[in-house]
């Protein structure tokens, strides 16, 4: 197989790849003064611990959210707890900031790629990768900022989830997203996603 086609299939394949992820992830956009750190810990298709905090402008916010099946919790400062028992209809995006990151086979819709070499990153061998976002219809579902003409992906080479993207517009850089820790198929403690607000 072609390195190209080694990349389509190590993308295609990575949600796959693991049965749980904890993972840190950093994420920051220039232009809108924010950024934001999530500490996320997975177990593949049913549980969900994720613990947020982000600079907005002059505003921080922090706050958690845990899903165990369909069964979730969310808590803030700005809402107080919300569950599946206040809000029986809404659906938790828990873990849901990582799902580009850890799923990556949507981007193959909305971009043609280029392997650039080999780097590390969270520790990790990983796969330099140009992304080019494709002209493609607006309901086409796509992962990568749309507001940018070129992103460059670091993507895990023995698992294939992506560890970091860098999206620019006429060079100018507008989102960067990084996972700065990452552990595969670790054994959580029984307390990971049960539901506790600070305080």
């Amino acid at each position: 197989m072609t390195e190209l086609g080694d990349l389509l299939e190590l993308l295609h394949g990575a949600r796959n790849r693991f049965r749980t992820v904890r993972l840190v992830l950093r994420s920051s956009n220039p232009g809108a003064k924010a950024s934001e750190l999530f500490r996320i810990s997975l177990e593949q298709g049913r549980k969900v611990r994720e613990d947020w905090e982000g600079v907005y402008g002059d505003q921080r916010r922090t706050g958690i959210a845990v899903r165990d099946g369909s069964r979730w919790w969310s808590w803030s400062p700005d809402t107080g707890v919300v569950s599946t028992d206040t809000h029986p209809d809404a659906v938790s995006n828990a873990g849901k900031r990582a799902d580009h990151l850890l799923d990556p086979a949507l981007m193959l819709a909305v971009a043609d790629f280029e392997v650039l070499g080999h780097s590390r990153a969270a520790g990790r061998d990983a796969l330099r990768v140009r992304a080019m976002p494709r002209d493609v219809p607006d309901w086409v579902e796509g992962t990568l900022v749309r507001v940018a003409d070129k992103h460059e992906l670091t993507i895990d080479a023995e698992r294939g989830v992506v560890l970091r993207i860098e999206s620019r517009a006429g060079g100018e850089l507008r989102l960067l997203e990084e996972v700065t820790e990452i552990a595969f198929d670790d054994e959580f403690s029984p307390d990971t996603f049960v539901f506790a607000p600070p305080a």
